[in-house]
């Protein structure tokens, strides 16, 4: 059924969402060393972007989160704060 709609022969409703997905360029995640099932979305909720690249904003910061925490750039000085290295500054 289109927009959502329940028809007899379904059995139940479908929902349809429209929402931003971001993409990391490969050679970001190449001098970033970042996990490659991250950035290729194997573990997406849906099937249609399983392997895809196609990220959601959840997705994304989660992979900064992990980068940030592996190299150790929170700033103890500031919370919220992080340090700068050497790939992010080339």
């Amino acid at each position: 059924a289109e927009n959502g709609a329940m028809t007899a022969s379904e059995g139940k409703a479908t929902k349809k969402a429209v929402v931003d997905l971001f993409i990391v360029p490969r050679h970001i995640a190449d001098i970033l060393q970042l996990d490659k099932d991250e950035v290729m979305a194997i573990n997406a909720k849906t099937e249609e972007r399983k392997g895809t690249g196609f990220l959601t904003k959840k997705e994304c910061n989660a992979i900064i989160e992990n980068y940030i925490d592996r190299e150790e750039l929170k700033d103890p000085k500031g919370k919220g704060k992080v340090l700068i290295n050497g790939p992010i500054c080339d």
